[in-house]
């Protein structure tokens, strides 16, 4: 089994369409590997990868995985009990979950793992562009979409690889990474995860469970990062942030729309003044853990900083999708993650009406979390809630998506509205006004209906300009 993923030519894929589960799929098929896989719907993801020539299943069934099947894949949402998985391991077929075969892909490059709650997407996409811009031509796996690549995965010629390192079920704790990066360190993912406490235990180990002469890259401002970071006394350690007591630090931070600039040190000793094409603090911080890693395998600085100034975002990583009028597309489930972004679009939209669209994300957090969601949610100028998105959870309680729209109702009294997907359209068009930006988040299928919103105002604006045209041309003909 230790060869396996040098060896193989084909391999299964049981939950193809996710995002960890795509990426891996696209690395291994860029490897030369055979790539067949199934899941229960079509998705944007399955169909790049059919795109690419990945046979693809609707639906599971035995009959799917081929006898001369090398390995088996399968996603953490996959139960024991399902069809494709029973009958891969009757027929001793070899079988990996998706964090045992990232495991052994990584073990033959020099790995570069990014871990936390929050912000993991963008640094790793940060951190991979800029090795590629260096002429590195790094592997990576990401949870997004490289705006700069249009891609989630790349198998590339060179010595490293970037992943991102994925807690929310403990399967992290197989990588043994060369650099390890913590962003933060928060509570989430209730259905694994009892409590604060049990993640950073977790988190702990996956420090302790670094390469031996591996180096871990550690956001200090973050209270929680630093206590745990500072446990791990063995390996050396490179603190990031706006403070004082950091290694690599930002200082002088200027926001202006969609970027910001600030002067980087490393050490006490200025850099240069940095750039930055993505907007707000978290984005900052996560381009300081890519400078961390920069500084630690050597890169010029020079060439570092233009490429971190010319990285254009990750997809539904507060994503224009519309400038008239505005509308933002973000991946944001979790009450920090939501915080961020408002802050982020009151500092970008001064004095403009924010329209929160949101649609929670598992019955399990929304449970856990529901007064931290109404804290953040009730900062907006006018709420949309939908019912809850489910991600493969039994429905724990039918009315709970209702119970967090009533708590905000509460508390907002006006501007707030529980919505189904088939009424929000016409619900945006009763309040709308040229002050409006529309915030889309979750990280469910909303951002299929943040789709078909945009393409209903260019409609609309497409309507209005053939009517000035028609005006126009009869004014002419006049």
């Amino acid at each position: 089994m230790e060869n396996i993923a040098k060896n193989l030519k084909k391999v299964f894929f049981i939950g193809i369409g996710g995002t960890g589960m795509s990426a891996l799929a696209l690395f291994l098929l860029e490897d030369g590997k055979v790539i067949s896989g199934s899941d229960k719907k079509e998705s944007r993801s399955l169909l790049k990868l059919k795109q690419k020539g990945v046979d693809i299943y609707i639906g599971h069934d035995p009959a799917n995985i081929a006898d001369d099947v090398d390995v088996v894949v399968y996603s953490g949402a996959i139960p024991p009990d399902n069809c494709e998985l029973v009958s891969a391991k009757k027929r001793n077929i070899p079988v990996l979950s998706r964090a045992q075969m990232l495991s052994k892909i990584i073990e033959q490059k020099f790995s570069v793992a990014v871990a936390g709650t929050h912000g993991k997407t963008t640094t790793t996409s940060m951190i991979s562009k800029m090795l590629n811009d260096a002429g590195l031509d790094p592997s990576f796996l990401i949870g997004g979409e490289l705006n700069d690549y249009g891609a989630n995965a790349r198998h590339g010629s060179g010595p490293y690889i970037v992943i991102e390192a994925d807690e929310s079920d403990g399967s992290f704790l197989n990588y043994n990474p060369n650099i390890a990066v913590i962003t933060n360190i928060d509570f989430d993912h209730p259905s694994f995860f009892k409590d604060l406490k049990m993640v950073e235990e977790y988190f702990e180990k996956f420090m302790r469970g670094i390469s031996k002469d591996g180096k871990l890259i550690v956001c200090g401002d973050h209270i929680i990062n630093r206590k745990v970071a500072e446990k791990i006394t063995d390996k050396e350690i490179i603190f990031y942030g706006f403070g004082d007591d950091n290694q690599v630090q930002c200082k002088n931070v200027i926001l202006s729309g969609f970027g910001s600039c600030y002067d980087l040190y490393i050490y006490g000793k200025k850099i240069r003044e940095v750039t930055l094409n993505v907007p707000g603090m978290h984005n900052v911080l996560n381009s300081l853990a890519a400078f961390s890693v920069a500084k630690i395998i050597g890169l010029d600085f020079v060439s570092a900083c233009d490429s971190i100034a010319s990285f254009s975002g990750v997809r539904r990583r507060f994503e224009l999708k519309c400038k008239d009028p505005y509308i933002i597309d973000d991946y944001a489930h979790h009450p920090e993650e939501i915080k961020a972004v408002l802050n982020t679009a009151r500092n970008i939209f001064k004095n403009k009406n924010l329209v929160l669209i949101f649609q929670p994300h598992r019955f399990s957090r929304t449970k856990k979390f529901l007064s931290s969601f109404c804290n953040v949610l009730t900062q907006t100028d006018v709420l949309v809630l939908f019912d809850i998105y489910p991600a493969g959870e039994k429905v724990l309680d039918p009315h709970l998506g209702n119970k967090l729209f009533e708590e905000c109702k509460r508390r907002m009294k006006d501007n707030v509205f529980f919505v189904s997907k088939e009424s929000i359209y016409e619900l945006i068009q009763e309040i709308h006004n040229e002050s409006n930006i529309y915030l889309f988040m979750g990280a469910g299928d909303i951002t299929k209906i943040c789709d078909k919103v945009v393409s209903i105002f260019l409609e609309i604006k497409k309507d209005q300009s053939k009517q000035v045209n028609d005006s126009n041309t009869s004014e002419f003909s006049t």
